[in-house]
C-alpha cells in the first residue's frame, strides 16, 4: 500500500518578525490542520492502493504510532507488517483490537486523537496518532506567541521546519550592541524554540547570545 506523500522541508532566512510570522501562518493555513478524537476500537484501516484510517490518508509515522497504541511495541513492527501483501497487512492490523482484548492487555475504549493536515496533493492525511488529551503547541502557535512577545523592531526570525517529522526550530534574534570594543562583548541576543507537533518531542526554549570571541573578529553563538 502507499502512504500519504509529505510536503518538502520549509526554510526561512532571517526576516523581520512580522514578515516571518506571516509566512509561517500561510504555511500552516496550507496544511489546514484539524484534530479528531475517536475510540481506538473504532479505527480500522482500509486499502484501495492507499493506506487509510476511515476516510483519511495515512502517513507512515502515524501508522507506526497507531501500531504502538494498539499494542505492537516492536521497534520494526511497521516494517514487518508492511513487508507482506498490503491487504493481509491491513487485516493483521485490524485484528489487533481482538488480539489485545482477548489477552486483557488493552482498553478497547481508549480514545486517541488523529492529527490531520492536507498533504502535498491536497488530501487530508493523518500525520500523528496521540492521546486524546494531548496539549498541542504547534508551529503556528509558537510563532504567534513570539510575534506578540518580541516588540523590538530590529528583531528577526528564521525557521527550519521538517514536515516529515513535524520537527521545527524557530530562532529569533535582535541587536544588543552595535560597536564591539573588547573580546566578550555581546551584540546579538535572542531565543531558540524547538519542538515537534506529532507528540514525540518536548517544547524546548533556550536563550541565545552572540559575542565577540577574538580580536580578529571571530564571533560565537551559544545557547543558554
Amino acid at each position: 500500500g502507499r502512504f500519504s506523500p509529505v510536503s518538502p522541508p520549509a526554510f526561512l532566512a532571517s526576516l523581520p518578525v512580522a514578515q516571518a510570522h506571516a509566512k509561517i501562518s500561510a504555511l500552516m493555513a496550507r496544511e489546514d490542520r484539524k484534530d479528531f478524537v475517536f475510540p481506538l476500537k473504532d479505527l480500522g484501516l482500509t486499502y484501495d492502493k492507499t493506506i487509510k484510517i476511515r476516510e483519511f490518508r495515512l502517513e507512515k509515522s502515524a501508522f507506526k504510532q497507531l501500531l504502538k497504541a494498539q499494542g505492537f511495541w516492536g521497534r520494526n513492527a511497521a516494517e514487518i507488517i508492511l513487508s507482506g501483501q498490503a491487504p493481509a497487512s491491513v487485516k493483521f492490523v485490524n485484528s489487533a483490537c481482538l488480539i489485545a482484548d482477548t489477552n486483557g492487555t488493552w482498553n478497547r475504549d481508549k480514545r486517541v486523537m488523529l492529527r490531520t493536515r492536507l498533504n502535498a496533493k491536497g488530501e487530508r492525511a493523518v500525520y500523528a496518532v496521540v492521546d486524546a488529551s494531548y496539549p498541542a503547541h504547534d508551529l503556528g502557535d509558537v510563532s504567534k506567541v513570539l510575534f506578540d512577545l518580541v516588540t523590538n523592531p530590529a528583531a528577526k526570525m528564521r525557521l527550519n521546519y521538517q514536515p516529515l517529522t513535524t520537527e521545527f526550530a524557530i530562532e529569533i534574534h535582535w541587536p544588543t550592541k552595535t560597536v564591539l570594543t573588547s573580546v566578550g562583548d555581546e551584540f546579538l541576543g535572542g531565543l531558540k524554540v524547538r519542538s515537534r507537533d506529532d507528540g514525540q518531542g518536548a517544547l524546548i526554549v533556550t536563550d541565545r547570545l552572540t559575542r565577540l570571541a577574538c580580536s580578529n573578529g571571530l564571533v560565537l553563538t551559544g545557547d543558554g
